[in-house]
């Protein structure tokens, strides 16, 4: 997981070249936010059908959750991404690619569970 992490950053470095690389954190961090979110939400909304009851709870989870993601990654990746450009310039094209569409489907997953649970607090 630490390795698709690192990589999560790479690519998001490596496809925003036009942005400062520390500035790339913020969306990495965006992406791992919205997908612990989600997955916590489906899981409440999985076993219960209400979400009032954790509300205030929730939002303050969800807070906390993102500045400690963005905490951790800041320290983590800030002046790191020429390190992980050589480590992952020496892997061979299948490892990239693969990662590649695993981070990809990874972020498509996080909208998917967006709009899931975006259905599910409806109002019946």
């Amino acid at each position: 997981m630490k390795k698709i992490l690192e990589y999560n950053y790479y690519l998001f470095a490596e496809k925003f070249t036009a942005i400062e690389k520390d500035k790339v954190i913020t969306y990495v961090t965006a992406i791992q936010y919205l997908f612990i979110v989600n997955i916590t939400l489906y899981i409440i909304l999985f076993f219960n059908e209400t979400l009032q009851q954790y509300s205030l709870f929730f939002i303050i989870l969800c807070i906390a959750t993102f500045f400690a993601l963005r905490f951790y990654n800041k320290n983590k990746y800030k002046n790191r991404y020429y390190e992980y450009k050589s480590n992952w310039n020496k892997e061979d094209e299948k490892k990239k690619s693969f990662y590649k569409y695993l981070i990809w489907g990874l972020v498509i997953l996080t909208f998917f569970l967006m709009i899931t649970n975006s259905q599910s607090l409806q109002p019946n």
